[in-house]
């Protein structure tokens, strides 16, 4: 069995599973996160890794190099790599 990652984000744990996007493990879990269009689009599912490494399997949503660098990531695209601690405000 694939190996499942910790996700904190405040005050709220969820697990992820490998290569499931964070923003679809959130919300099968029922934790509250922010999103319209699912593909990267709208970027209304944006959120900052604090700790820990997210990758995209795929598509890659339109973040400029500075912001990939503060570690912005789109939910509806990104993976766990780690367990991660994230945030969805700046």
């Amino acid at each position: 069995m694939a190996k499942s990652y910790k996700v904190e984000m405040g005050q709220t744990v969820f697990w992820v599973e490998p290569q499931e996007t964070l923003l679809n493990a959130a919300t099968r879990q029922g934790v509250k996160w922010p999103y319209r269009c699912g593909q990267g689009a709208c970027l209304s599912c944006l959120a900052r890794c604090i700790s820990g490494t997210v990758s995209y399997h795929g598509m890659a949503p339109m973040l400029s190099e500075a912001e990939q660098t503060q570690g912005w990531f789109a939910g509806c695209l990104a993976s766990a790599e780690t367990d991660l601690y994230i945030s969805l405000e700046g």
